[in-house]
């Protein structure tokens, strides 16, 4: 009889404890119900809310998962961008070397996200020491997503993630990518394997099957954007717009870097239609996203995966409207699931002053019909089974 198929997934700050990035949880999950024998190895630290979990947090979500879950104690930090945040992703690196070392088999796979640098260093070094496999997960690529920093910044960030990534790429077995321009990434790293492009997907168990239905009213669209307010998602344009468009409502569901900045614009400017939600819970962004009309995510930077949001806005059946260059843009446009537009204040404010009636009903019939396609469960099938293929 065929041993089950040993995995260890490895990731800082994704894990069952989190309120937020699902994907390698629930790849976990499915892994269990094929039979594969499952370790999660994370840390104790809470990268959305700034803060370490409880033992008690931890005690319970240990308890109510199928795997072995092991939790990693590492340095807090505050802001997305500093040394101290660095130290946290080398001490957990370190860990999980420690951890991991002397107990993973040859046929064991390891699956572990595109970032940090210092864990894919660390889980390369884990295979020549004991031949097992490496599976990566390309979702935030670093350098790359840290674009629009001052670019002496950036270039010291470039040189260090380089310094852990530029042989150890090299190392991995198999990729999967939650967005195309992971291709671009790969063949830096001088990789020309095929990868398994499985976006991000929604949670059916929280959509369901079906959705209420949508009517458009073009003479008072409602657009939403869902998320965190940080400098990859820059809403300062579409919101200047708004003040030339009073027939339009904008509601902003989410906290974030940004969130005072952006108050303060909307003040400042006198824009009434502009409304704050901040952080609701899962079920308010359900109900946001089945008010609104259109769903909107304005991406400074290219490379960076299709945000969890453009799937919320996927699977409420919400035309989406993209604002600036980026691979989202390129799957709206090519999917014919809304708009794609400059990251500019003429840009939208022509938009919103367009004829959307026609355009908006053909983007919402398609996500209407094709919506099923973009469920975890129905993406994540293939790369469970890439996952549990015995050596």
């Amino acid at each position: 009889m065929n041993k089950p198929p040993k995995i260890v997934i490895i990731t800082p700050f994704e894990s069952r404890l989190t309120s937020r990035g699902t994907r390698l949880p629930v790849v976990a999950d499915k892994l269990v119900e094929k039979g594969a024998d499952v370790r999660y190895v994370t840390s104790d630290f809470s990268h959305a809310e700034k803060r370490h979990f409880t033992r008690e947090e931890i005690a319970r979500v240990g308890a109510s998962v199928p795997y072995r879950l092991d939790v990693i104690h590492v340095p807090a930090y505050r802001r997305h961008f500093g040394f101290r945040r660095i130290l946290c992703h080398l001490v957990f690196s370190g860990r999980a070397y420690q951890l991991l070392r002397g107990h993973v088999e040859p046929c064991t796979t390891l699956v572990i996200p595109a970032r940090p640098p210092e864990l894919i260093a660390a889980t390369a070094r884990i295979k020549k020491l004991h031949q097992c496999r490496l599976h990566m997960d390309l979702s935030d690529l670093w350098p790359q997503s840290m674009e629009g920093r001052p670019p002496l910044l950036y270039a010291g960030f470039t040189a260090y993630c380089n310094a852990f990534q530029r042989r150890a790429v090299r190392q991995f077995d198999s990729f999967s990518h939650v967005s195309p321009c992971a291709m671009d990434w790969l063949r830096i790293y001088g990789i020309e394997k095929s990868s398994l492009f499985i976006p991000l997907g929604f949670d059916l168990a929280r959509w369901g099957t079906e959705r209420p239905p949508k009517h458009f009213d073009p003479a008072h669209p409602r657009l939403v954007y869902v998320g965190t307010l940080t400098h990859h998602f820059d809403l300062s344009p579409l919101l200047l717009a708004m003040k030339a468009t009073p027939h339009a409502t904008l509601t902003i569901v989410g906290d974030g870097d940004r969130e005072a900045q952006l108050r303060e614009l909307a003040r400042t400017h006198s824009i009434p239609n502009v409304v704050f939600k901040g952080r609701l819970p899962p079920e308010g962004v359900v109900l946001e996203l089945d008010r609104a009309h259109i769903g909107v995510t304005p991406e400074v930077i290219r490379y960076g995966t299709l945000p969890n949001k453009v799937f919320d806005y996927v699977a409420s059946e919400t035309p989406i409207l993209v604002m600036g260059s980026c691979d989202t843009a390129i799957w709206v446009q090519s999917r014919e699931y809304g708009w794609a537009i400059p990251l500019t204040e003429n840009a939208a404010r022509d938009w919103l002053t367009g004829d959307l009636l026609k355009s908006w009903n053909h983007a919402h019939d398609l996500l209407h019909r094709q919506r099923q396609d973009y469920s975890k469960d129905t993406l994540y099938d293939r790369l469970i089974e890439r996952l549990i293929n015995p050596c």
